[in-house]
């Protein structure tokens, strides 16, 4: 049975270091040793400074309030620090299947008790735990040995955070099992942790000017009732003397750390052994076989306005595809949420884009189709990276190639437009611009999709790429394709710099000439918006022919590596 834990053990060492580079020989041992000494000694200062700070920092001695101010500090500080390790590693590291650990003559219980050993050892705890520790020891110097009671305590939540994301990151990875669910939760914990890091900044805001107390009376209550606080108010109380307070905290948090394996054992062997809940035994009934509707309606037999039935049929199938990918999808909702938040930091309560100058409130709406177009800039960049297997497909069949191009960028455009006409009817809707400054934005948008698309399409062919499905990161990427996704991104203050001037040219002719009424920012924006029309079908042409050139090298490129 040993033999079989040291393979287990083993096999977990590859993986921590796997999760940390995927390189091999002398370079793998070259970065882990440099991120191990960085660990180590961002450990060593941070539990120096806080040792001395704790024997010679006057820290109080009837109500110890600095001892609980900076112990908070360093418990939301290690959270932080803790919430984007998680993430990181839910992303990248890899797992051990379970049901194929069955086969062997070990215990669940020493499985599961070496995951969680294993869990221990992250660069996130050492830079917890012995500065914790360190500050507890340099209060017990000055304090008394009391004090020393402090040292557990540490160890104990460092335990009970602990337990809770294993239980957590094993509730996930049963989640994530399915794969289509795995894309989906991987799409939406960043946005968690975006709303999570917010969250102080919308309670400031959205809160009321002044405190129904004390802030002392504050931060002491949310100490009392909020577990994370029950470390630095164990460390008060220490401090002040009083051991049984100390005691009722480490009881507390000892419990906290018990609870979660327990649950997380029960849940891990009843999903590894099949067994099954009283709820989900009970058979549900089963639903009425619904009719099926004929081929005429469904949604990628349906012919678009205006285009033929093979342009039509590529435009749906690839607004299907991006629709479904969880990246397009995180691209999509992250504008708004962010956008959501800074509404609710820097407009709500101040009011202060209302008191900009006339000529500079009417660019907002045009500036506004910026930020949607900066988050598609990956994809307009890459128009093929996303779909590897539908491009393994094109290539076989005898649909004209320019068709193909054009069916992706009205799909692109569709789902990446949309959000720019809706942020630049929000902006107007916020500051209040002049009548034509909107109808301008819109135009102004048509001209952006339409300049951006011909560029996109451009280093779609020269530096292709492929998207993985699972994170952000491109399956076997060259600085030749990051380079290309980077040069659009660069292209878009030019692109967005012919629209911004018919924004404010009125503005500018009215000052120049009192009474001048001619809406020349409209006419420049149709003259704009033209202009790339022709540019665009030219690129167009120009980009059939170098696709049926290099179709070879794009799918070596978009097939390359695992999704």
């Amino acid at each position: 049975m040993f033999e079989h834990l040291a393979t287990i053990l083993w096999l977990k060492s590859r993986f921590l270091r796997h999760s940390m580079t995927k390189a091999t020989g002398v370079l793998s041992v070259i970065l882990i040793a440099c991120v191990v000494a960085g660990v180590c000694f961002a450990a060593a200062g941070f539990s120096i400074g806080l040792f001395f700070l704790g024997v010679f920092g006057d820290l109080g001695e009837k109500d110890a309030l600095p001892v609980l101010a900076i112990s908070d500090a360093l418990v939301v500080f290690f959270c932080v620090l803790w919430l984007v390790s998680l993430l990181a590693e839910v992303q990248r590291s890899d797992m051990i299947d379970m049901r194929k650990l069955m086969y062997l003559p070990v215990s669940l219980k020493s499985v599961f008790g070496i995951n969680f050993a294993f869990s221990l050892l992250a660069p996130a705890g050492a830079l917890f735990v012995f500065p914790g520790m360190a500050f507890a020891a340099g209060l017990a110097v000055r304090h008394g040995p009391l004090v020393l009671l402090g040292l557990p305590v540490v160890a104990v939540f460092y335990l009970c955070l602990a337990g809770w994301t294993y239980y957590i990151r094993g509730w996930l990875a049963v989640l994530m099992e399915n794969r289509r669910r795995r894309r989906m939760l991987l799409m939406m914990l960043p946005m968690i942790f975006i709303a999570v890091g917010y969250s102080p900044q919308l309670l400031v805001h959205i809160g009321p000017r002044t405190l129904p107390a004390d802030p002392q009376t504050i931060l002491a209550a949310a100490n009392v009732f909020l577990p994370p606080g029950w470390l630095p108010l164990a460390l008060q109380s220490l401090v002040r003397g009083d051991a049984l307070t100390a005691l009722a905290c480490t009881a507390g948090l000892a419990g906290l750390t018990v609870l979660p394996l327990s649950m997380g054992y029960r849940a891990t062997r009843n999903h590894y052994l099949g067994l099954q809940s009283r709820r989900e035994r009970k058979r549900k009934p089963e639903a009425a076989p619904s009719p099926e509707r004929p081929i005429e309606d469904a949604f990628l037999a349906r012919t678009l306005p205006g285009l033929d039935e093979e342009t039509s049929a590529m435009a749906l199938a690839s607004f299907k595809m991006l629709s479904r990918h969880p990246i397009v999808r995180m691209q999509l909702i992250a504008p708004f949420l962010v956008a959501a938040i800074l509404f609710t930091v820097y407009v709500v309560r101040t009011d202060g884009l209302l008191d900009l100058p006339a000529i500079a409130r009417n660019t907002i709406p045009t500036a506004a189709l910026a930020w949607p177009l900066l988050h598609g800039s990956m994809f307009f960049a890459n128009i093929f990276g996303a779909d590897g297997n539908g491009f393994r497909s094109l290539i076989l069949l005898p649909t004209p190639r320019r068709k193909y191009i054009l069916g992706k960028n009205l799909a692109h455009a569709a789902l990446f437009g949309t959000p720019m006409l809706l942020f630049a009817v929000l902006a107007s809707a916020v500051v209040r611009p002049e009548p034509l400054a909107l109808l301008i934005a819109l135009i102004s948008a048509v001209y952006v999709l339409l300049l951006i698309s011909a560029c996109g399409n451009l280093l779609s062919l020269y530096a292709p790429f492929k998207v993985s499905s699972d994170s952000m990161r491109g399956a076997g990427n060259n600085p030749k394709a990051v380079l290309g996704a980077f040069l659009l991104l660069f292209l878009l203050p030019l692109v967005l710099g012919p629209p911004l001037l018919c924004a404010i040219i009125d503005a500018g002719l009215a000052h120049l000439y009192p009474g001048w009424w001619f809406p020349s920012g409209v006419v420049l924006a149709v003259v704009f918006a033209g202009l790339a029309f022709l540019i665009y079908r030219r690129v167009l042409t120009v980009c059939e022919r170098l696709l049926a050139a290099r179709e070879p090298i794009i799918l070596e490129a978009l097939t390359k590596g695992k999704d």
